[in-house]
């Protein structure tokens, strides 16, 4: 997999790019009886077999166009583990939460970021990133971040929420999208705020 971060570095200079990471499950019940133990374990709802891939893609932010993958982190949850009660889960520190693959994933990216000549980096992360840890523990604090906050939380420079904060604001764009689904390609109307 680090073939995958050298290959990404080499279109690089000079850009300015997004790093989207997110995580995927990879269910492989339907092969159990053909999988070798190794590499595998229990996935979301901890029952079927398989295992997950967490991804941070980089793109041209100008563009769009893919320059190719930073960081690739693989894993799997063992089939017996004690529940999230039973490992106090609130007070282990964040390197022991599969969330740490948020830090994990900048730190990875950074040094294929500086090998490969970056003038800017921005990182995006879904709802499941909205945590405190990560955004201090990023190895270049500068860098931009855009999170879909799923917290309300306190603002530094006011006494508002992010969520009341936000209410108050104008929207500064409405953009109507036009989805397809995959099955059908019924058109699925959609809006973005």
């Amino acid at each position: 997999m680090k073939s995958l971060g050298v290959d990404c570095q080499g279109h690089l200079e000079g850009c300015h790019v997004l790093a989207i990471s997110d995580s995927s499950e990879i269910n492989r019940q339907a092969h159990q009886g053909r999988l070798q133990p190794e590499g595998v374990g229990v996935v979301g709802n901890n029952q079927d077999v398989g295992f997950f891939i967490h991804p941070t893609l980089v793109v041209e932010s100008e563009t769009g166009l893919p320059l190719g993958l930073s960081t690739v982190q693989v894993w799997h949850r063992p089939a017996e583990r004690p529940s999230k009660a039973e490992r106090h889960y609130k007070r282990q520190p964040i390197e022991e939460k599969e969330s740490y693959k948020w830090i994990k994933s900048a730190q990875g990216s950074e040094a294929v970021f500086e090998a490969g000549g970056v003038t800017q980096v921005t990182y995006i992360g879904d709802s499941e990133s909205d945590i405190h840890e990560p955004w201090f523990q990023m190895p270049q604090t500068h860098r931009p971040l855009l999170v879909r906050a799923c917290r309300d939380r306190l603002l530094s420079d006011c006494e508002a929420s992010l969520f009341a904060h936000l209410a108050l604001n104008p929207c500064w764009e409405h953009t109507r999208l036009t989805c397809w689904l995959t099955h059908g390609s019924t058109e699925k109307p959609g809006r973005r705020r």
